[in-house]
């Protein structure tokens, strides 16, 4: 998948120097495209599991789940388009740190129940299974 680096960088420039925050991007690539518009999910569902992983940060109204321990660092957030009516982007992070992976074991699973596939930021894309990623990385 094509990610226009250079034109993300254009337009990051205009979006830190604008008043404007619905500033869209005028270019498409991997990151742009609505690949959650068709897909039929049910938000509450999903963040009712996420709940289940880790705590929805204390630091913002928005869809923005953060552990809060200094051994390890882990994330989740959901992008809703402007209707609230499907996903514009759904993102999680992890530490790797330790040997515990329960965070990355359940956001996989996740993952693998709705059938979606990981895609990070270079656009390179993976199935949500430990081997996979661990290629991918």
């Amino acid at each position: 998948m094509e990610i226009k680096h250079s034109e993300w960088e254009k337009f990051w420039e205009k979006y830190t120097s604008s008043d404007n925050e619905d500033l869209e991007p005028d270019f498409e690539d991997a990151r742009t495209i609505n690949w959650w518009k068709e897909t039929k999910i049910n938000i509450t569902e999903l963040e009712t599991e996420i709940d289940k992983i880790i705590t929805l940060a204390s630091y913002t109204d928005d869809r923005i789940w953060k552990s809060e321990k200094a051994e390890f660092d882990h994330d989740v957030s959901i992008g809703l388009n402007h209707t609230n009516e499907f996903i514009d982007e759904f993102m999680f992070r992890t530490d790797l740190i330790g040997i515990n992976l329960n965070f990355l074991n359940s956001m996989l699973k996740i993952c693998k129940e709705n059938d979606w596939i990981l895609m990070d930021r270079n656009g390179n894309l993976c199935n949500p299974n430990i081997s996979d990623l661990r290629q991918l990385i």
